[in-house]
């Protein structure tokens, strides 16, 4: 799979430049990595990245889910696929398309080519940019209308095997 992500001082820059972190504070974010396993032996992997919106909160009090800490999601990638096929669709803000008016836009891709395949990508917009939620409503009905045409269509995929984490300031 080909991705951009945003890491380093070039990411931190980059968000500074859209407005999306102050330049005179530290970058407070916390990011998200993770699989969701679907039925058709689908899988989508998210990234999130969420700024700390609300001022002197601490790690602590964030990820044990005080809720009067206020996160917004400044950066995110949701990439849905047939595991062991190609890419269904991937939403994303991570890098810029041309002739697009901002970042947030999705590839469509046909599951049956490889996940190097960009498919054809749409502008979104920072105004329609979905939820996680609302991507997994889009992939389970891709599936329902797609599933005679999936090899596994019964199989769960399995999330990928990896170390859970959270990670605070990943950009700092």
């Amino acid at each position: 799979m080909r991705r951009t992500t945003a890491h380093g001082p070039a990411a931190r820059d980059r968000l500074r430049r859209r407005g999306q972190l102050a330049p005179d504070r530290p970058a407070s974010l916390i990011l998200l990595v993770g699989d969701i396993g679907c039925l058709g032996n689908i899988l989508i992997t998210v990234e999130k990245y969420l700024a700390i919106v609300t001022p002197d909160a601490t790690p602590a009090e964030v990820l044990d889910g005080d809720h009067d800490v206020v996160v917004q999601t400044i950066a995110y990638a949701y990439h849905a696929s047939v595991r062991g096929h190609g890419a269904i669709l991937r939403y994303d803000n991570n890098h810029p398309w041309p002739r697009h008016a901002d970042d947030h836009h999705v590839h469509r891709c046909d599951w049956r080519y490889p996940d190097d395949d960009p498919g054809r990508v749409e502008w979104v917009g920072e105004a329609r940019w979905p939820t996680l939620g609302e991507v997994v409503r889009e992939v389970m009905d891709w599936y329902y209308d797609n599933r005679d045409q999936l090899p596994q269509a019964d199989e769960y995929a399995t999330p990928l095997v990896r170390e859970p984490r959270t990670r605070w300031n990943p950009l700092a």
